[in-house]
């Protein structure tokens, strides 16, 4: 078996979302300037795997840009769908987490404007995670047989109900099926191979084989 040093498709999946998010951030940014609008409404930065990411507002002065943070879940495999030794068909999931931070100001409560600001960021992020041009993630053919967001939920992160600077949470639950395969037997190419046929004086034949399998 060779050396397994590629990544599953579960890693490249989870990548490609992030990837997608950050790429059509930025369309949406020119696009919103072309229109005449504030590109900041459609502005977030993009992580993966953090664990807290709501972190990043815990300092009074921090930069209160919305943050995606694009993490695995977990999957299953498909047994009617997998074969004996190749490939194996999952059900993946992954959790678009949108964290959004605000702080009052004489006409709005923080955790209001933290809220809407969650909101309009997840709603963004389903439009581009949903749009037919993602239908496959923009993967290689075969790669993601498809996706979809199957869920919705509103959470607040625990940082301390006197915070000056208010935090929310929108979770995106997205689902993709895709194949991932398993290292196949590889024969070791012969480069000579001699064969000494020979007959005893009993009369039964037999063979003497001399193998060279190369470097």
């Amino acid at each position: 078996m060779n050396l397994i040093d590629t990544p599953d498709n579960f890693e490249i999946v989870r990548d490609q979302i992030a990837a997608i998010l950050a790429a059509e951030r930025d369309n949406q940014k020119a696009l919103a300037i072309a229109a005449g609008k504030n590109p900041a409404l459609w502005d977030f930065k993009v992580y993966e795997e953090r664990s807290n990411p709501w972190g990043d507002y815990l300092n009074e002065n921090a930069d209160l840009t919305p943050i995606v943070n694009v993490w695995f879940d977990s999957d299953s495999f498909v047994e009617s769908a997998t074969t004996r030794a190749q490939t194996q068909k999952c059900n993946a999931f992954y959790n678009v987490d949108i964290i959004a931070a605000a702080k009052r100001t004489a006409t709005t409560a923080g955790d209001e404007s933290a809220a809407k600001n969650a909101h309009r960021i997840a709603r963004i992020a389903r439009n581009i995670l949903m749009a037919s041009k993602y239908t496959y993630l923009a993967l290689p053919r075969g790669t993601s047989w498809d996706r979809q967001i199957e869920s919705r939920e509103a959470f607040q992160p625990g940082i301390g109900a006197d915070a000056t600077i208010k935090v929310v949470g929108m979770r995106l639950r997205m689902r993709v099926s895709f194949n991932e395969t398993s290292p196949q037997y590889e024969g070791v190419p012969l480069t000579g191979l001699d064969v000494e046929i020979k007959r005893a004086e009993t009369g039964e034949i037999y063979t003497n084989l001399s193998y060279d399998y190369g470097a």
